[in-house]
């Protein structure tokens, strides 16, 4: 399998607040509006009841290129960038777009973050995905055997490491069967899920300050890039 051909298909930025109990969906939109030019499609608040889960997001605004959008829950923020038409999408360059756009989120809720997490979405347009697979990873007695006639496949990989000085993280990559869609078309590809992020069993007691948050940002761009060329070059990538 040619993982030089993976291409970023979507990143995203996420914030975590176990600390947030409750906020005004109505002050928070109108307040972050005023703040955040770069979003102005027609925002989104959903009227989410108290029993709902903290996750489910009560909040989404839109920037009018569709490709960039931010969602506001209870429990997390996140920041999606997701390729366009003619906009070249790099890991470096949306999280840095990312970073101020949640910074402006946590002050206007006037919380800070327990854990974070980077995320990078990647495709590989081919025909036989799930083959290219089994055959990338798999013994030939079992790609050509009983994953020969496989129509999906995904193998998922995790490790633990220190990011940064101190900051343990948790690092995923996710190999799967999937879809490009592209105007007018949609293609099967093979799929590579990137991510790290902060360890949910700390989130309690961690408090990220901007500085913090955007070292780690910083950095783990730098690991999804780093790792996506390192397993094209079928080297062994360090964390």
């Amino acid at each position: 399998m040619d993982l030089t051909a993976f291409q970023p298909v979507q990143f995203r930025a996420a914030v975590f607040t176990p600390g947030l109990r409750q906020f005004s969906a109505a002050h928070v939109v109108g307040t972050l509006l005023g703040k955040l030019s770069q979003f102005s499609g027609d925002p989104v608040v959903l009227p989410i009841p108290k029993e709902a889960p903290a996750e489910i997001p009560r909040i989404i605004l839109r920037g009018p290129a569709q490709g960039l959008e931010l969602h506001t829950a209870l429990a997390r923020s996140d920041v999606y960038l997701s390729v366009t038409p003619g906009i070249t999408l790099t890991a470096e360059g949306a999280f840095k777009e990312a970073v101020p756009i949640l910074e402006q989120v946590l002050d206007v809720l006037q919380v800070r973050p327990g854990r974070l997490a980077a995320l990078g979405t990647y495709a590989s347009k081919c025909e036989e995905p799930a083959r290219l697979l089994a055959e990338h990873f798999c013994k030939a007695e079992w790609a050509q055997g009983p994953l020969a006639s496989a129509e999906a496949l995904e193998l998922h990989a995790h490790r633990r490491f220190t990011l940064l000085e101190g900051l343990l993280v948790n690092s995923w990559m996710r190999w799967k069967t999937g879809q490009v869609n592209e105007p007018g078309r949609s293609y099967p590809a093979v799929i590579l899920e990137r991510d790290v992020n902060t360890l949910p069993e700390e989130a309690e007691e961690r408090v990220f300050g901007q500085e913090e948050l955007s070292a780690f940002f910083d950095r783990a761009s730098q690991l999804l890039e780093e790792e996506v060329k390192s397993f094209s070059a079928g080297g062994n990538a360090q964390g």
